[in-house]
């Protein structure tokens, strides 16, 4: 990695003796401008593309505003594409694409690879970059508060963009300020690239130890079949809260709820907490399993909560090899306990048991380090956007 944090925030140094003018927009270097977005270029967005064109599996992905800044789900004939790319508006390769419908302003700079976008709802400036560089027009958006419209959906229409007024720097220190946030980008990417190594990794350990198929040094013998039942009992909740306005944010006892399996809240209700943790969280409708080590409280009758019942198994290791169990989900639309319970599993000793989970556990904790580390560079990022984009701290 070309960048660490300690080296981002060296790049940035205030300028205590710089001169600022008033503006429409406010405060900016005395050496920038202000642009009206309709004076850069014209408002396009490609032919509209019906759904008889489309298809599952095709020559040119097709990107709707449900999959745009993702992967297509739908795809074009290569006529279709060719045809429509000569006959009307198409972008060329660096000009930024805008989400106009549902979450506004989402934006991807277009590589020039084949591909093709929804109508209205994905929009673009032909702009010549004379006055502002695209790349500086794409970090800027992600700090830009849109002017929408609401109608029975939000809506970003051509009147709301041309009005906007945005800061310009100069065209070197645009280059200087966007070359810095790409490699900010370029940072985030290693990392998750990364941490997506490691998870492969451990979900590999997983498939290898959990099952017996490699052992640890040290250990032999032929893992005891058991079902899932002579293991983990099921204890109901005291009591759930079964409405929201029981919680409020920031006090006392988490509560987990259903479909997330995860703190949505605080209660200051002292009945129904489990203390005597930890325990394996189950949740009934996304088949999520959670591994939780702190007071908590339930909200639905969908989450069950598990525990160790023969004093010989090690929870970490039967939290982990719940997660590789495969049952079909019914009608029901619901993962039953009782589905679970007479399932048989290959069970190791408890002592291999523990260093199993011990190894999973360290490299839990090493992706979660390398989390960490990457939502504070993210961080580190959304503040200097702020700050760079409106001048407010300059570049060395």
């Amino acid at each position: 990695m070309s960048l660490s944090i300690t080296k981002l925030k060296r790049l940035l140094i205030k300028m205590q003796t710089q001169k600022f003018k008033r503006t429409e927009i406010g405060e900016i270097p005395e050496e920038w401008d202000v642009i009206n977005l309709a004076s850069i270029g014209k408002i396009s967005s490609c032919k509209r593309i019906f759904k008889y064109q489309t298809s599952l599996m095709g020559d040119i992905p097709f990107y709707k505003i449900g999959t745009f800044g993702k992967e297509a789900d739908a795809y074009i004939s290569n006529e279709v594409y060719n045809e429509y790319k000569k006959k009307y508006s198409f972008p060329k390769k660096g000009e930024v694409l805008i989400s106009a419908s549902g979450t506004i302003g989402r934006t991807v700079i277009y590589d020039g690879s084949p591909a093709y976008f929804q109508d209205s709802n994905i929009i673009w400036i032909e702009n010549n970059e004379k006055v502002v560089k695209n790349i500086f027009l794409f970090y800027y958006y992600k700090i830009l508060k849109w002017l929408t419209e609401d109608t029975t959906i939000s809506r970003l229409y051509n009147d709301n963009l041309k009005k906007i007024l945005i800061p310009v720097p100069p065209s070197e220190e645009q280059k200087a300020i966007s070359h810095v946030l790409s490699d900010i980008d370029t940072l985030i990417g290693s990392i998750d690239k990364l941490i997506e190594k490691k998870k492969n990794i451990k979900q590999g350990a997983m498939q290898e130890l959990l099952t017996g198929k490699k052992r640890l040094a040290g250990f032999k013998g032929e893992w005891q079949v058991k079902k899932l039942s002579e293991i983990l009992k099921y204890e109901q909740p005291v009591k759930y809260i079964v409405k929201s306005v029981q919680y409020n944010d920031g006090h006392d006892t988490p509560v987990l709820t259903a479909n997330k399996a995860f703190i949505l809240g605080y209660t200051h209700e002292t009945e129904g907490i489990f203390n005597n943790v930890p325990a394996i969280i189950f949740d009934d409708f996304t088949l999520d399993n959670k591994y939780v080590t702190f007071p908590f409280k339930v909200k639905s009758s969908a989450i069950k909560i598990l525990k160790i019942s023969d004093n010989q198994s090690d929870l970490r290791f039967m939290f982990k090899r719940i997660q590789l169990i495969k049952v079909p989900l019914g009608d029901h639309k619901r993962y039953y306990i009782s589905e679970y319970q007479h399932l048989e599993l290959p069970i190791p000793s408890s002592e291999e048991q523990t260093s199993i989970a011990q190894i999973l556990s360290d490299m839990d904790a090493e992706i979660e380090e390398l989390e960490q580390k990457r939502d504070k560079v993210k961080l580190l990022k959304n503040g200097m956007m702020q700050q760079l984009l409106t001048g407010r701290i300059r570049l060395k």
